[in-house]
């Protein structure tokens, strides 16, 4: 019921703004739970869990309305509960990104792998036409 009335107590935002500054709704499970008042499409809130990546959802103006907020607190715990799946997929994301950083830099001011190629279509027209002709 407090959840309730900390939604209830957020103004919705002016319609076509961005995310205005987060309201501290309180803590679950340790950590601190955060929304903030959204108005793209449809006037909406956004729940997250403070300093969690990817922890945020959307809560309808509607589903607010509710009765009993069980859903949007169902959901806040399973993001608790998910936090080793999702700093796992972070953590192999970042190694992809760092692996495809590292092969650049190895490969920065290194010469064009297909440079006799491009140099012999640029030295013969005949074959630059029919190749744009395929």
């Amino acid at each position: 019921i407090a959840l309730r009335f900390a939604l209830d107590a957020i103004e919705p935002a002016p319609e076509h703004t961005g995310p205005g500054q987060p309201v501290i709704l309180g803590s679950l499970g340790g950590f601190t739970v955060a929304a903030n008042a959204q108005h793209y499409l449809q006037p909406h809130l956004s729940l997250e869990l403070v300093d969690v990546p990817r922890s945020s959802f959307t809560v309808s103006y509607d589903e607010l309305r509710a009765d009993k907020p069980l859903g949007i607190i169902t959901r806040l715990e399973h993001k608790t509960h998910d936090l080793d799946r999702t700093h796992a997929t972070i953590a192999g994301l970042a190694a992809g990104v760092s692996a495809e950083a590292d092969r650049a830099r190895a490969d920065y001011g290194q010469p064009f792998t297909h440079r006799q190629a491009l140099a012999a279509r640029r030295t013969h027209p005949q074959r630059r036409a029919r190749c744009r002709t395929r």
